[in-house]
């Protein structure tokens, strides 16, 4: 985002909390606002509130994550949801900002991870792996962090360092930092336009970015045959040309119903469409996208994948 947009003053949303509560949302235990993501009939009732503040001139949003800290959670005995309602608070922002269709940006609320408007007394490490765990969740899906009611520097210091790591294409993944995050990948830059041999043929292949939800994501493009597109929810009109007529397009398909990061059914379907390739196969699909039933619906120049399929370039 602009370096320069928080030199004039700006609108966030209101406080989802009590908005939520003033709204007809029974609180389970002291989970506040966490407990709308526990439960699919309180799912719009998000979204709403998230409209009605865009619609009142905010210019932000934040994430629904300020009780869903991992400690919260196991205090009221649902921590093996811990990872479900921090995606589904993000989810729901995306959501709401979609609906808007006003550019507005998402800021992930990042609260204190233990006790509100209380010193967190806690050994460094275990604070540091509870931003970690809540803010790498978070991260894919906003524009930046917002620090929700932090009460020490020590906490801000933890939890900006966790952030900058993240911000930094997942550093610590490929930087050994201490003990407890030593390094697990070694970083393989991917080019534009890659060349391999096969023997005596040479192989070129076309990397291109597309969009993942809120981030960006990689296509290949091989020999100007295949292009392989398995995480995608857009892709740039202007990188059309690379992609249309091709004998074989390996497209997302998750399942029918919308994801802010992924196409479904009815997006690919449009999309190959629009490309038409010669033969499109749908991958990355869901346990509630049948094979069977989808090859009854599907024209015969389009096949879901499965496991173990091979094709010939």
């Amino acid at each position: 985002m602009d370096k320069d947009f928080f030199k004039k003053i700006r609108i966030l949303d209101a406080g989802m909390g009590q908005e939520l509560l003033a709204r007809g949302l029974v609180s389970k235990g002291t989970l506040w606002s966490a407990t709308s993501l526990l439960y699919e009939k309180y799912y719009q009732l998000v979204i709403d509130t998230h409209l009605s503040s865009i619609n009142a001139g905010a210019e932000i949003i934040l994430t629904n994550t300020f009780t869903t800290r991992r400690v919260r959670m196991e205090q009221n005995k649902v921590g093996d949801r811990f990872n479900f309602v921090n995606q589904k608070a993000c989810e729901l922002a995306v959501k709401a900002k979609e609906l808007s269709k006003k550019k507005i940006f998402i800021a992930g609320s990042l609260p204190a991870q233990n006790d509100t408007y209380e010193v967190d007394k806690r050994e460094e490490n275990v604070i540091k792996k509870n931003f970690f765990e809540q803010a790498s969740i978070i991260s894919p899906y906003v524009d930046f962090f917002y620090l929700d009611v932090i009460s020490s520097g020590r906490e801000i210091e933890i939890a900006m360092n966790i952030i900058q790591k993240l911000n930094k294409t997942f550093s610590y993944c490929f930087k050994s930092n201490s003990r407890e995050y030593p390094a697990t990948l070694k970083m393989n830059s991917v080019k534009k336009d890659l060349y391999f041999k096969d023997g005596q043929k040479k192989i070129h292949i076309r990397s291109l970015k597309v969009k993942h939800g809120n981030v960006d994501c990689t296509c290949y493009i091989i020999d100007k045959k295949l292009a392989y597109i398995s995480d995608v929810s857009d892709i740039n009109k202007k990188d059309f040309k690379f992609l249309k007529n091709l004998k074989y397009l390996v497209i997302d398909c998750l399942w029918y119903r919308e994801h802010p990061s992924h196409l479904n059914l009815d997006k690919s379907l449009k999309l190959i469409d629009t490309l038409s390739p010669k033969k499109a196969i749908l991958t990355n699909l869901h346990s509630d996208l049948d094979y069977n039933e989808l090859k009854k619906k599907l024209k015969k120049n389009i096949v879901p994948a499965y496991d173990g399929m091979k094709i010939n370039l």
